[in-house]
């Protein structure tokens, strides 16, 4: 077990003062701490060690069959690796094991979604930190930083901190190594592993930065910032440089009095886009020319401030150490300090107007001296993942529906015999309308997208579009762009709202296109109601490479024995709110059948008054009062109810003596399959970009180049000149090798070169 302490928390001005090992020693755990020459209590000075002497002592780092363990322990080794100690060997690094098996804990406070009801203050929060997760999963109780500047903090403090780390960080290891499937743990030593030395190696070597180019684009936009507002004053008197946010907000829905947010804690956007749709608000054309220049001057403005973000955060040596980190839930790789997988796109403001401005952002990354930048991505990744996963499916829908009630019924026995008790409480004068049938998937049948990817002849999206319409559509027709969005928005998961806003038609039309899409494709339709299906049933979906995606909140509605859901409902004006202590029986799709034990009224006219026991299932209805939901009887007579998935607003989780423990906010059914589906795809690319930025280490090493940048398919390497054939001939056969026994849908590998980022041109 590994753990340093610093003088902060940014790697490039960051300091060791000490360096803890928990190892295992003659049968028994010891602890081991090096104190370094920054820490300056006087109580610690005597037993400082010089960074000769400890450059020694971590000697045994270099051991090929060493296991190195550690919380967010790419910190620890880039701090390492700063101090010129590169380890290679194989690590296990909690925080990512824990995200293996739950991906929605969070970083951030304000995004959170879960939350224990029995933690201390500042614990009571889910996140990655590990005091936290040492209290939420283990019961430790946590002992927090002795003090900000820890080289001042005194010996005993200063070790006791350290060792207690280290006694949490062996405890979480140990539970959760243990709570791995064999499968799980192969794919963290065979994959996550070596990726977080490829990330510490991404954050080290950085990426090359033209800092001329960024200062004179920065001056370009000064000055096209300077004209914008100098001709806003000239026409209507009122400047926009120096203004802030609350200044442009009053001149456009004070002044101007142009339609906004009332009554709403979230101020009204003023972003490029958001004024420009207020253009359709106002026939006046004054305000109409003000809005234009105003929406050019704010993206003026946004590009400026991202440009600025990017030159500070160019180090002197004139690259930028970006931190990567894969702590998204779909494991795609992230980039920070600065973000160089968001560099803006070439644009164009005020376009058709003199003061039109074209700008290329992404050519402030170049290569180093006497190198060329290569892009290799695979063409239609997502797609082809999909491809993959309609490919190797076996199950019917009926046949995956059975498995799967039968596998929850013998984990959870007493929901099985009260489903079979539900005759006893049917209600025989129920008429509601049946469930629509599930969409059959034929595991049997020819699959048009498969057949599509194994015949390589044509433009893909050509040809999708050909089969959807029964006409030939070629490249540079119009129409293949529309079916290509259709088809990445079921990839994406997107709703027919969204895909009309982007194709510019109504909600209906949309449907319209999607069901003539569907027609020509039903093996993705009936896909995709397949995976519905199984994410009613578990809460869960899995990528091809084997990693689990779980929406917490539904999966304990499949998983308890008993649970607390809080449900609303709205008749009028009236907002009614019910605690429901149940047992879930059997989730459809539709709703989730419980039996009810006890249910809480926290709401009444004020909405102010404490929780009232209104249903008790051994004493029955409480009161004359009608509720909703309670007095209707629907198909089920109480204490059984079908309870459906839009009115679950929170999920608590109860332990031995049925109280909570925690809760978790429920976004509903649509919500969480849209997630969970889109994980798949992405999910899926992301294991085949990991695998092939693996295996394209020795090739790097073969010809001198670095890979830079990943961005979701698309890997961005540095490769010397002389070098250029060889590498994209070795990168083309590597890349295209099957990722596994059951792939049979080829990849196909585009490459880009180029002097610059914003200047990649496409390899024949």
């Amino acid at each position: 077990m590994f753990d340093v302490e610093t003088t902060g928390l940014e790697v490039r001005t960051a300091r060791i003062l000490s360096l803890g090992f928990r190892l295992h020693v003659d049968g028994n755990w010891q602890n081991f701490i090096i104190f370094t020459e920054r820490c300056s209590h006087r109580s610690i000075r005597p037993v400082t060690t010089p960074w000769d002497a400890i450059h020694q002592a971590l000697q045994p780092l270099r051991r090929p069959s060493m296991i190195l363990v550690g919380h967010n322990i790419t910190f620890d080794l880039l701090m390492l690796q700063r101090e010129w100690v590169v380890y290679r060997g194989e690590t296990r690094d909690t925080l990512a094991m824990l995200r293996l098996d739950d991906q929605d804990r969070t970083f951030s406070a304000e995004t959170v979604g879960r939350r224990y009801l029995r933690a201390p203050q500042g614990l009571e929060w889910s996140s990655y930190k590990l005091k936290t997760v040492a209290y939420h999963l283990l019961g430790i109780a946590p002992k927090f930083t002795p003090s900000p500047n820890m080289d001042l903090v005194p010996y005993a403090e200063h070790a006791i901190y350290l060792a207690h780390d280290l006694y949490t960080t062996h405890k979480i290891h140990d539970y959760l190594w243990q709570g791995l499937s064999a499968s799980l743990r192969r794919h963290y030593v065979k994959v996550q592993s070596p990726l977080t030395s490829l990330l510490c190696d991404l954050r080290w070597v950085g990426t090359a930065g033209d800092r001329e180019f960024i200062r004179t684009e920065c001056d370009r936009l000064d000055e096209l910032m300077s004209a914008i507002s100098e001709r806003h004053q000239v026409n209507h008197g009122f400047g926009l440089l120096d203004k802030k946010d609350e200044d442009i907000r009053k001149l456009l829905f004070y002044t101007y009095k142009l339609p906004h947010r009332r009554h709403s804690r979230k101020k009204s956007s003023i972003s490029s886009e958001a004024i420009a749709n207020l253009l359709n608000r106002t026939a006046n054309p004054v305000i109409q020319a003000s809005l234009l220049l105003i929406a050019a001057f704010r993206e003026a403005h946004s590009l400026r401030l991202r440009l600025g973000g990017y030159l500070k955060n160019l180090h002197a040596d004139n690259r930028f150490h970006s931190q990567f980190d894969n702590r998204q839930a779909s494991g795609r790789i992230s980039s920070s300090a600065p973000n160089l997988q968001q560099i803006a796109k070439r644009k164009t403001i005020f376009k058709g107007d003199s003061l039109e401005a074209v700008f290329s952002s992404r050519n402030l990354v170049i290569p180093s001296l006497g190198c060329v930048l290569i892009a290799a991505d695979v063409a239609q990744a997502d797609v082809r993942v999909l491809g993959h996963e309609i490919d190797r499916t076996t199950e019917t829908t009926q046949q995956h529906f059975r498995r799967l009630q039968s596998e929850r019924f013998q984990r959870l026995p007493r929901a099985a015999r009260l489903w079979k008790a539900k005759d006893n409480f049917l209600n025989m004068n129920w008429c509601g309308t049946a469930a629509p049938p599930l969409v059959e998937f034929d595991p049997n049948a020819l699959s048009p997208l498969v057949q599509n990817f194994l015949n390589t002849e044509g433009d893909f999206y050509s040809v999708v579009a050909s089969q959807v319409t029964g006409r030939t559509i070629t490249k540079s027709d119009p129409e293949r762009s529309v079916w290509k969005t259709i088809l990445l928005a079921q990839i994406n998961s997107e709703t027919p709202t969204g895909l009309a806003v982007r194709l510019k038609c109504t909600k209906d039309e949309a449907r319209s296109l999607v069901d003539k899409f569907f027609a020509a494709y039903p093996d993705i339709a009936s896909w995709v109601a397949l995976q519905q299906q199984q994410i009613a049933l578990t809460g869960e979906t899995y990528t091809w490479g084997g990693r689990r995606r779980r929406n917490t909140p539904h999966y304990w509605m499949v998983s308890q024995k008993r649970i607390r859901l809080l449900l609303t409902y709205k008749n009028g004006p009236r907002r009614w709110r019910y605690w429901f202590d149940v047992t879930p029986i059997r989730p459809t799709q539709r709703y989730l059948t419980c039996f009810i034990y006890r249910v809480w009224n926290i709401s009444d006219e004020n909405g102010d008054k404490p929780a009232k026991l209104i249903y008790d299932q051994n004493r029955g209805r409480l009161g004359t009062k009608p509720y909703r939901h309670l007095d209707e009887t629907e198909r089920f007579l109480l204490p059984y109810r079908n309870i459906p998935w839009s009115n679950i607003r929170r999920v608590q989780r109860l332990d031995r003596q049925h109280q909570p423990i925690e809760m978790a906010r429920y976004e509903g059914f649509d919500t969480t399959c849209r997630s969970l589906v889109n994980s798949i795809m992405q999910g899926g690319t992301v294991d085949m970009v990991t695998q092939m930025m693996l295996r394209c280490r020795s090739i790097c090493l073969q010809f001198e180049a670095r890979l830079l940048i990943n961005i979701h398919d698309e890997l961005v390497y540095e490769v010397p000149q002389a070098h250029l054939l060889g590498f994209i001939t070795a990168m083309q056969q590597s890349l295209a090798v099957p990722l596994g026994p059951e792939w049979r849908i080829p990849l196909v590998m585009e490459f880009k070169m180029g002097p610059s980022f914003g200047q990649l041109q496409e390899i024949p």
